[in-house]
């Protein structure tokens, strides 16, 4: 690009407005001599990001003004694509630049139409390539990333739930799609239409091909295509293209306005569909997939993402999108679709009727995009995208290594429900996207993607040294995250081993089965968590809660053993003391439970049992004498002290025995038993009982299974009520009634959803 080319001229080029926005504040900003010299820099095609406060510091503080051109003339800039557009509202200058965009809009695409009647190719400028920096801030090669994006590859059993398109196993050599899930994932499947197993439902699923009826996603009115693709319904849909939002108690869509009842803002002249029913799809015979390449490739990591317009036979791609992992774009051109298009859906994909016409030279059909796609992915390929279930659809394309940011970064109501990726960059990124007004940008949400998928490796290497591979993870060996039925069967249980890892200062220590210490040495440890502490501005340093103790200080607190939980990672067991609870009454009833713990030499062992009913009221509440020995009461946690649990002192006290005993009068195999981590608490009551609803998985943690979030932190956020404060121990009946609290709270909601 010549230093005499005008900004204009460059986005006529193909440049980006953002772009144009940097360059011209650059050219505005800093004068001669050094103008020329910071749009050459421009020029070639570097970007550098910097913080708002810096770009603020610029406009209004002159003494700052300097330092700013002088760090911008040494390779840096003080604009931020955001932050730019922020300060043109702000000061009512986004107009004049909104008016200079539509005009070199407009004259490029009069060039266009005057070069194509002379019948005269135009030289086609190339490209600036920016420089993406953000695999920079890792410092990490593409193989080291494929090594850190297999934790979050979508494990094979589990993509026919996730939607993916998978090989059928009822239909040799063609595909199917188990779509929508109508209940939670965690839900139990109560009959053969709600949340069924997908193998199952697809082996007594039989094809109706005769079926024309069609619901439309907007207005959800019935119409009818062929299979072919022709509409046999043509009618005009009237529709709102908003979503319902509350605003001061009232619901009212964001398009117009206007109520949940009234009568929709927008007409299409037929009714749309997606493309895919609830349940069985197919089976499908024109999915391509993927091929193993060479053995001595390295894997790769590419983004996909697709713009779809709706069509008779469902969505269809009209625009792909392939990004390489560090950004540079690799693969993007229009698509024709197949079947006749009803809608291009120009306000949320951005494509038009005329990118998509045969004279366009950079559309291509659907077959030859997947020509053009294999070439670029195998079937080793790590492919990132959000929703990508739907991308690989449209596109026909059979990929089984994904890695989707939908499920990284799953919705605290669990699957079916997702996050939307314009909500996932405000949260992580603090970025905004598809912002209204402007369409959805293929390539912007393919770099979203990238940079989540970015900000989660960092996260990882920076905080967690040995973080648990996540539940739909793909499997790679038998040491990490194997499936639990398949460890079982190899399991071959060792009484012998006697070497257990305190779960304090994660030193090594022996211990019978029977719960007697061969290794007796004090343990010296942090018992509060790390922290992150504000130092400076965009600065932090780490430190325990209990003593301020930096992260390498020696423990705090000092106990005469080691002690652990009582389960190791794998297969525990075989255990023969464990009770199940029995059919009594055909009336399912609603308990909460929770139960007060402490070390023994076999591990952690109830101290304290609490049951309340479903209106909060106390049903059962015994402190319980273990059998091993306790070393540590655990009292600054449990509330345990040694009287509590002590015959002597104490004559309600009962054994495990006992306990056992009086639940199971209160609780049948019917029972809903409500809880917070309740496998603990079932583990350590040496009870089987399988109607459980546990508050850490109904309100998942924002990194999925198996990190969880604390019940503390679910009763601040959601009830905002404040329990187990600081220097109070925990107290069984609050945190029963806690739990109770937060599923009344999300069935409430739920209702008023539905």
């Amino acid at each position: 690009m010549a230093q005499s080319d005008s900004p204009a001229e460059v986005f006529k080029r193909g440049d980006s407005f953002e772009m144009l926005a940097a360059c011209q504040n650059a050219l505005h900003s800093i004068k001669q001599p050094d103008g020329p010299l910071a749009h050459q820099r421009w020029s070639t095609g570097e970007v550098w990001v910097n913080y708002k406060d810096q770009l603020i510091a610029h406009h209004n503080q002159p003494s700052v003004r300097a330092e700013a051109e002088a760090l911008f003339r040494q390779g840096q800039t003080f604009v931020d694509m955001l932050n730019w557009k922020i300060f043109l509202q702000a000061n009512k200058k986004f107009d004049e630049y909104e008016r200079l965009l539509n005009a070199v809009v407009r004259q490029n695409e009069q060039d266009q139409r005057s070069k194509q009647n002379k019948n005269k190719k135009a030289p086609q400028a190339p490209r600036i390539t920016i420089k993406y920096v953000a695999i920079n801030r890792l410092n990490i090669s593409q193989s080291e990333l494929v090594k850190k994006l297999q934790r979050y590859v979508v494990a094979p059993q589990l993509l026919r739930t996730y939607g993916f398109p998978v090989e059928s196993i009822k239909f040799r050599g063609k595909v199917t799609i188990y779509k929508k899930l109508p209940c939670l994932s965690y839900e139990a499947s109560t009959n053969t239409d709600d949340n069924e197993d997908p193998i199952e439902l697809e082996r007594q699923f039989v094809p109706d091909e005769d079926n024309m009826k069609k619901q439309c996603v907007r207005c959800e009115r019935t119409f009818k295509v062929t299979q072919s693709g022709f509409y046999v319904t043509l009618e005009n849909c009237t529709f709102h293209w908003g979503k319902l939002f509350t605003l001061r108690n009232t619901v009212q869509y964001t398009c117009c306005a206007g109520s949940e009842e009234s009568v929709g803002c927008t007409t299409n002249s037929v009714h749309v569909w997606n493309g895919v029913v609830s349940g069985i799809n197919g089976p499908y015979n024109n999915f391509v997939r993927t091929t193993s390449g060479p053995q001595s490739a390295e894997a790769k990591v590419y983004v996909l993402d697709c713009e779809m317009s709706y069509t008779a036979s469902g969505l269809a791609a009209t625009k792909v999108t392939v990004i390489d992992f560090d950004g540079q774009l690799v693969y993007e051109h229009f698509v024709r679709p197949i079947a006749d298009v009803g809608d291009y859906n120009t306000r949320f994909s951005g494509v038009r009727a005329r990118d998509v016409y045969r004279r366009n030279k950079n559309v291509k059909t659907l077959r030859q995009v997947q020509r053009d796609l294999l070439k670029i992915i195998d079937a080793n390929t790590i492919l990132i995208g959000h929703g990508l279930e739907n991308d690989l659809r449209v596109l026909r394309i059979l990929h089984k290594t994904v890695v989707d940011t939908s499920i990284v970064f799953p919705h605290y109501n669990g699957f079916p429900h997702r996050h939307s990726l314009k909500y996932l960059a405000k949260t992580y990124l603090n970025r905004y996207i598809q912002l209204r007004g402007r369409n959805h940008d293929s390539l912007e949400d393919t770099r979203i993607c990238l940079e989540l998928m970015l900000w989660k490796v960092g996260i990882d290497m920076k905080y967690l040294e040995k973080v648990p591979r996540p539940f739909y993870a793909r499997h790679t060996n038998s040491d990490d995250n194997e499936d639990p039925i398949r460890l079982e069967r190899q399991f071959v249980p060792n009484k012998n081993v006697m070497e257990k890892q305190c779960v304090r200062c994660e030193s090594t220590f022996s211990v019978t089965s029977a719960g007697v210490y061969v290794t007796r040495e004090k343990c010296t440890f942090h018992w509060g968590k790390l922290l992150k502490v504000p130092t400076s501005y965009n600065n932090y340093k780490m430190q325990y809660a209990c003593c301020e103790g930096s992260k390498e200080s020696v423990g705090c607190t000092t106990n005469s053993v080691h002690v652990w939980t009582g389960a190791v990672p794998g297969i525990n067991g075989p255990y023969a003391d464990f009770i199940h609870t029995r059919q009594q009454s055909d009336e399912p009833k609603v308990y909460a439970l929770d139960c007060e713990m402490s070390f023994t030499g076999r591990g952690m062992a109830v101290t304290k049992v609490t049951v309340i009913g479903f209106d909060g009221q106390l049903v059962y509440e015994h402190f319980v004498r273990p059998i091993a020995e306790i070393v540590d009461y655990n009292t600054r946690f449990s509330g345990v002290s040694e009287r509590d649990v002590c015959k002597f002192y104490n004559k309600d006290v009962k054994t495990l025995g006992e306990v056992q005993r009086d639940l199971l009068q209160i609780i049948d195999a019917n029972t809903i038993l409500i809880g917070h981590g309740l496998e603990n608490d079932l583990r350590v009551l040496r009870l089987v009982h399988k109607t459980v609803v546990d508050t850490s998985i109904v309100f998942p943690h924002t990194n999925g299974f198996p990190f969880r979030n604390s019940l503390k932190h679910l009763t601040k956020t959601y009830l905002n009520r404040d329990i187990q404060l600081d220097g109070q121990s925990h107290d069984s009946l609050e945190d029963t009634r806690a739990c109770l609290a937060l599923m009344l709270f999300k069935v409430t909601t739920d209702m008023q959803r539905s």
